[in-house]
């Protein structure tokens, strides 16, 4: 048996050089590839659906192989799909319909996204149909119905163990100038009435006094009566 001699790697130089070669006949490559698809003896007719898949450089080079006259490159994606598809057509190498630019296979794909166009909205002087159908509220706590102008009763204000304090007041101005029938009024004749003494009537006397009067804002009237000096809060 004759000695077979062993195959040898190329040199790292060499083969840096083929590779460097097969990239730069890679375009001719692709060329030849589109030719022999497209020869005489294995032509296959190409549809739209075909065309679309092909790349723009693709398109070029089909059409290239195909026309008289060679082009570089084409305006848009659109022109070179209708040009393309007309020679192929002219050769005899097209089936179905042919491209008219508002065809998106080849931008819309299989399992892209569908755009969802917004609802239309209602024009001026249109009018509506009725009023829209409140979406039912989920089951849980019955929602509260607040009856016209009714408020919730006020709950008297608790004694020992409040959370807050429980200063006390007294009048220091008994010639101010009050509005009759005021809130503030009503506040501080209370207090002149029952905070004689040197200690004065504390706040939670006043807001049970108070509770169930809807105008008067007990927290409110004492502030401001003690802001212009009309009352004086009571030193524990």
């Amino acid at each position: 048996m004759a000695n077979t001699p062993e195959a040898r790697m190329p040199e790292p130089r060499q083969q840096s050089g083929l590779q460097g070669a097969l990239k730069a006949r890679r375009d001719d490559f692709t060329r030849a590839g589109i030719i022999l698809m497209l020869s005489e003896e294995e032509a296959e007719a190409m549809n739209l659906i075909e065309l679309q898949k092909l790349s723009s450089a693709e398109l070029r080079d089909m059409y290239n192989k195909l026309a008289d006259r060679q082009v570089k490159r084409f305006a848009d994606r659109v022109e070179a799909e209708k040009r393309t598809a007309q020679q192929l057509r002219d050769a005899g190498q097209w089936e179905g319909a042919m491209p008219d630019g508002k065809q998106k296979a080849a931008a819309t794909k299989s399992g892209s996204n569908k755009t969802v166009s917004a609802p239309a909205k209602a024009g001026k002087g249109a009018k509506s149909a009725g009023k829209a159908t409140p979406a039912p509220k989920a089951a849980g706590k019955p929602e509260k119905v607040k009856s016209a102008g009714a408020k919730a009763p006020r709950q008297p204000v608790a004694g020992r163990g409040a959370p807050r304090t429980n200063p006390s007041y007294r009048v220091i101005k008994t010639d101010a100038k009050m509005n009759s029938g005021s809130a503030r009024t009503k506040v501080f004749l209370f207090v002149q009435e029952k905070g004689k003494g040197k200690n004065g009537i504390d706040r939670e006397s006043i807001e049970n006094h108070f509770v169930d009067d809807e105008t008067v804002n007990v927290k409110s009237s004492l502030d401001y009566l003690v802001k212009v000096e009309i009352l004086e809060l009571v030193e524990a």
